[in-house]
């Protein structure tokens, strides 16, 4: 059991090298640049290796200072630091959040909008919305800002990008708690809050009425208590409040965003290792329990919704036209390779919202197009190369694409988004941070390929490789 334990742990470490080692070669060199406009459009401009390097060595430098400094500090002392870097991230959210004026548009819109009706109590016309008949999930969405609009007791953009802009701060803790309680060391301590605090796409996040700031605070705070319940000094009933605490934090997270579901694999994988090292298998019952509540709280949200609108939503758009879409090379704009192209929404539309006959079409596409790459691999290769440079080689990781309806603001806001490169100096300190950052997840990985021990230095991997 022990060999099957360090072998896993080994393809986690080797495959993450593989993939920080590629995305940190490319980033010293280049840049993918979504613009800010409707369609999201890419641009590739070439990185200063010098200008990067020069950085990238600045920030060893300060990390070495750092780390003499810290040992005079106590845990406390950093514990404060924590609290007041969370505030500081809340404060300056709030305040982008005031002066760039984010107005919701396209499926953001489609959300906000919702909890609206349902807020005012008007929701006949939903139940004929074509939205919800390809997205049934995201009704989930607006019920959760119906209840922020309800708490508020009024509707505005507004309330619900400082609420996330708070709930960030909120984000940042528990971060700062899950780096304390998984590598143990001051000195990573301070520099995730370091790295969270300039860390330009977190802030942007807060102006989207999508759900992804509210999402991530309960899926932190899901893996802070996954790791309190398994390596937290406390009494088995403590441990299993931890893991109650952690699943019902999950099931609002995958409630709001379904992409969470990610987040429960990297769990179940951890907790399988726990299994194989502490050979206490019946700890395993936890995540698959999690599981059963993740996909009930979300069947108690749609069926909700359907009580007060009237109508069932039905399964919606078919995942199978998403894969369908992701493996499209969209030759006809400059969105990328397996952007958002419409497609989905095309084909589930002419198919009269069948889901099985678009799932044929999909399946028949996708069919066609590893054809192509049968008769050229190269092309294959490089078509995944690129998809995977536009969503990870991109300095705010697309999030500013998302945000180009501005209702008048303040120019010094404008600065820090505007997608000119040449003079963004906001943009290029984000683009040399991004270089940072591979690198030091090169790092982290290669560590994590000696250090074989410790299944819990692997979590924020798994993460990120899901």
């Amino acid at each position: 059991m022990k060999k099957i334990h360090r072998i896993l742990l080994t393809v986690i470490a080797v495959a993450g090298v593989v993939f920080a080692l590629f995305l940190s070669a490319y980033s010293l060199r280049y840049t993918v640049r979504r613009l800010l406009n409707l369609n999201g459009d890419v641009i590739d401009t070439k990185d200063s290796f010098i200008w990067n390097g020069f950085w990238i060595v600045l920030a060893f430098i300060l990390v070495f200072f750092l780390g003499k400094v810290l040992r005079k500090c106590s845990d406390r002392s950093i514990h404060a630091l924590a609290v007041v870097v969370s505030m500081i991230v809340a404060a300056a959210g709030c305040c982008l959040a005031a002066c760039l004026k984010s107005v919701p548009m396209v499926d953001q819109l489609q959300v906000y909008v919702t909890a609206e009706a349902l807020f005012a109590g008007d929701t006949d016309w939903i139940s004929d919305y074509f939205y919800y008949k390809m997205y049934p999930l995201q009704i989930g969405l607006a019920e959760m800002y119906y209840l922020i609009f309800r708490i508020a007791g009024k509707c505005s953009p507004m309330i619900v990008q400082y609420v996330q802009a708070v709930v960030t701060g909120g984000s940042v803790y528990f971060g700062y708690r899950i780096t304390h309680r998984i590598f143990r060391s001051k000195i990573v301590d301070c520099v995730y809050l370091l790295c969270a605090g300039l860390f330009l796409p977190i802030y942007l996040f807060d102006l989207l009425i999508y759900g992804e700031a509210i999402g991530i605070f309960f899926a932190l705070a899901a893996v802070w208590c996954f790791l309190e319940a398994n390596y937290g000094e406390y009494s088995s009933k403590m441990r299993i409040m931890c893991q109650v605490f952690c699943y019902a934090a999950l099931t609002f997270a995958y409630i709001l965003r379904g992409s969470f579901l990610v987040l429960w694999i990297a769990l179940v994988m951890i907790q399988i290792l726990i299994c194989i090292r502490t050979k206490r298998t019946w700890t395993i019952l936890a995540p698959l329990l999690g599981i059963i509540l993740m996909f009930g709280g979300q069947s108690v949200a749609i069926n909700t919704a359907e009580r007060i609108v009237g109508t069932e939503f039905g399964e919606g758009m078919p995942k199978i036209l998403w894969v369908a879409m992701g493996l499209q090379e969209n030759k006809e704009n400059a969105t990328g390779p397996g952007y958002y192209n419409c497609y989905t929404a095309d084909v589930f539309t002419e198919c009269n919202y069948n889901a099985a006959e678009a799932s044929e079409i999909a399946r028949e596409d996708i069919r066609k197009r590893f054809l192509e790459w049968e008769k050229e691999p190269g092309e294959m290769i490089s078509f995944f190369k690129r998809k995977l440079l536009t969503q990870w080689n991109e300095p705010s990781y697309g999030v500013t694409c998302l945000i180009y309806s501005l209702d008048n603001p303040k120019e010094w806001a404008w600065n820090i988004v505007n997608d000119d490169m040449e003079h963004n100096w906001f943009l290029k300190m984000t683009n040399r941070f991004q270089s940072i950052c591979n690198l030091a997840l090169l790092g982290y990985f290669a560590v994590l390929v000696r250090r074989k021990e410790d299944e819990r230095m692997y979590l924020p991997g798994l993460v990120w490789l899901g």
